[in-house]
């Protein structure tokens, strides 16, 4: 999946917003209204740039980024059931993830969910008590001779979901766009 990067300063703030959304939303409170599970009505043929959210910017996001709104109204209608904080790891583990919500709401839309073309390598660092770490590693395809940049990229997920075929897009993403070899890093969990 890609998604149009504005600005570097536009993507942490609405990942951070969707981080913080989904600890809101999932959090226990006695206060907190339950709110309608319906996600954004997308048409087939609307455009990625024309993807809008159903209801308002939520309290804790009132400048979130329309699109990751979307996604995060998207994620909250494909979840039933008590929420992200109540569940075990294993229960998280295989719930509906953000980038699963993406590619729902990509989908409504008919666009094609799909990755840039990069060179793709795995490698085992021999590191640690259990034998090494798998490193995925992507190199842009026109990245041409000499040393490249390096961006270590450890997927979300708290350390507990999601894993490197769940980010894969986004590192994916990443490296064709910076023009750096991306090393995704297994972690165990």
């Amino acid at each position: 999946m890609t998604l149009p990067y504005r600005k570097t300063a536009t993507a942490v703030k609405s990942l951070a917003a969707l981080v913080a959304g989904l600890l809101y939303a999932t959090a226990p409170a006695a206060a907190q209204a339950p709110e309608p599970k319906l996600g954004p009505d997308v048409p087939p043929g609307t455009a990625l740039s024309d993807i809008r959210p159903a209801g308002p910017a939520p309290d804790w996001a009132p400048g979130i980024d329309p699109q990751m709104h979307a996604v995060v109204e998207q994620l909250l209608a494909s979840e039933p059931g008590p929420g992200f904080a109540k569940l075990t790891p294993f229960q998280v583990r295989n719930a509906v993830l953000p980038a699963e919500a993406a590619v729902e709401l990509m989908t409504k839309a008919g666009i094609p969910a799909s990755a840039p073309e990069t060179d793709v390598a795995h490698r085992v660092l021999p590191v640690g008590p259990e034998g090494g770490v798998l490193v995925r590693t992507y190199t842009p395809l026109d990245a041409g001779e000499g040393p490249l940049p390096v961006i270590v990229y450890f997927h979300g997920g708290g350390w507990v979901i999601a894993d490197l075929d769940t980010y894969e897009p986004s590192a994916r993403a990443l490296a064709a766009k910076t023009g750096a070899i991306v090393a995704s890093v297994a972690y165990r969990q």
